[in-house]
């Protein structure tokens, strides 16, 4: 069992009563979402939820931290399994090759399209795509350390990670709290989902 503690951002609509019991929410189901529709968490640090939030909605969001608990067969780790992203890059190759046979443009084969495609073929099969969860990261980096001084190779800090959490796993967010903004955070207390 896998413990991620992920930052939902949300716009501030119906307020602290409604967001403590409703949130997280789902996305919209378009082609925007990296890693197809579900519940989406940036992870470790509530960074990137804040800056999520003040480009999404610069009138008002709210965060709420959730603890989600994960068995790892369930997640899809295409951060921090190797495993997992030769696995994704097999099925992408795939993919791809599958678009191309098809007559499509194989610049449709994103992260996102191929996540929705083998989530469509696990509706017949459910060994394809056995995940309730996946966990990935972009390049973009606020900050990158050079490891030595005369090579280019360089580390990057505050990666960009998400978490997505599909219907089927939404069980796995076991508590949450608002954390933002300050008034809702100081009279909320966090909710236990499941023990």
């Amino acid at each position: 069992m896998l413990t991620i503690i992920g930052y939902h951002t949300c716009k501030d609509e119906g307020g602290w009563s409604f967001i403590r019991v409703a949130a997280p929410f789902i996305s919209e189901d378009n082609p925007r979402q990296w890693l197809t529709q579900g519940y989406y968490f940036w992870t470790g640090v509530p960074y990137y939820a804040t800056k999520w939030g003040e480009r999404e909605y610069p009138d008002s969001y709210a965060i709420v931290k959730c603890k989600i608990e994960i068995d790892n067969r369930l997640l899809l780790n295409l951060v921090d399994s190797p495993e997992d992203q030769d696995h994704f890059e097999a099925r992408m190759t795939k993919y791809r090759d599958k678009l191309i046979k098809d007559g499509k443009n194989q610049r449709e084969c994103t992260v996102s399209t191929c996540l929705a495609w083998m989530r469509k073929l696990a509706e017949k099969n459910s060994e394809f795509f056995p995940f309730v969860a996946v966990k990935a990261q972009d390049t973009v980096s606020d900050r990158k350390f050079p490891f030595r001084k005369d090579k280019n190779e360089s580390m990057p800090v505050r990666t960009r990670q998400q978490l997505c959490v599909y219907e089927s796993g939404l069980s796995c967010v076991v508590e949450k709290e608002i954390i933002y903004p300050d008034d809702y955070a100081n009279k909320s207390a966090p909710v236990v989902l499941r023990k």
